[in-house]
Parts: structure tokens; sequence; C-alpha cells
């Protein structure tokens, strides 16, 4: 079931305060990217140039469906049957604002972190067209390729 941005701000308005703008002027806010995520995406062949995607045939798509009132990820490579599912989760910082991003814990997830707990994930958007992840978890700074939007594949509202 899809959902229109008026009911993922309602979901994200009962998790807190949102970040100030210069607390994290760099970054989009938890809410921004929750609201603006869904679309199709690709690897930025500038930071990683042995991965091939495009926006025709070979993309990620995202997409947010409310579901028993949660707000879910999900995430398909348009080649593959199968999609990644995570419900959206938000972390508060000590100064009571939310991080800006959302974190993810994929649905079935393999993946271990060092204490044998599953991976979790935190999905940083720099603006609107770009997004990265970061591993809970990792040194700061440390991050995957960029991820560019398709043009014209902004699924808002």
């Amino acid at each position: 079931m899809s959902t229109s941005l008026s009911s993922i701000l309602v979901l994200l308005l009962a998790f807190g305060p949102a970040p100030s703008a210069l607390a994290q002027s760099e970054l989009l806010s938890a809410e921004t990217v929750a609201t603006t995520i869904e679309g199709k995406w690709i690897i930025d062949p500038s930071e990683d140039t042995e991965t091939e995607t495009n926006c025709e045939t070979d993309y990620l798509k995202i997409w947010i469906n409310v579901e028993d009132g949660r707000a879910i990820y999900y995430s398909q490579w348009a080649s593959d049957d199968e999609h990644s599912r995570s419900a959206i989760q938000f972390m508060g910082m000590e100064n009571g604002e939310l991080y800006p991003a959302i974190i993810l814990k994929y649905d079935n997830e393999t993946r271990l972190d060092e204490d044998g707990e599953p991976l979790r994930w935190g999905l940083f958007m720099p603006d609107r067209d770009h997004f990265y992840w970061t591993r809970l978890g990792w040194k700061y700074g440390q991050r995957t390729a960029m991820r560019l939007r398709c043009p014209d594949t902004a699924m808002i509202g």
C-alpha cells in the first residue's frame, strides 16, 4: 500500500523534534530523507568505477509504505525478483534532536556485526538527489559510494 507525503509526516512528527538547520547544515533531516528518498537510484560512477549501473535497466528502486502505522522502507534492484524491507527507525542525539538519517535493519538480515548482531545502516542524504549508507559502528566518515537519483524519478506525494 503506497502512502502519501502527509501520512509519512504524521508518522515522523510522533518521533520527536527535527534537527535544527544549523546543527546538521550539510545533511537533510531524517524527516526529509524519509519523505524524499523514493525514486530510482544508480551508483555514482565517479566513486565506484567497477560497478556499472544505469537509469534504464540497472537501478535501485526505493519506495516507502505505511503498514500498521509504521513507515517501511523497500528497495529492489531492477534485475532482481526479491526486494529488501526494513522498518524505518529514527535515532535521537544527546541534544534531543534526531540524527540526520533514517536507520535501517533489514528483515531477514544475515550479515552480522562484530558483536554477532544483524547489521544496521544509516541512510544519509546531503541533498535530494544524492544518498549514501554508513553502517552503524563504522568509523566516522566511512561510507558507501554515493548514489545518484535518476532524472525525473522523485516519487513524492
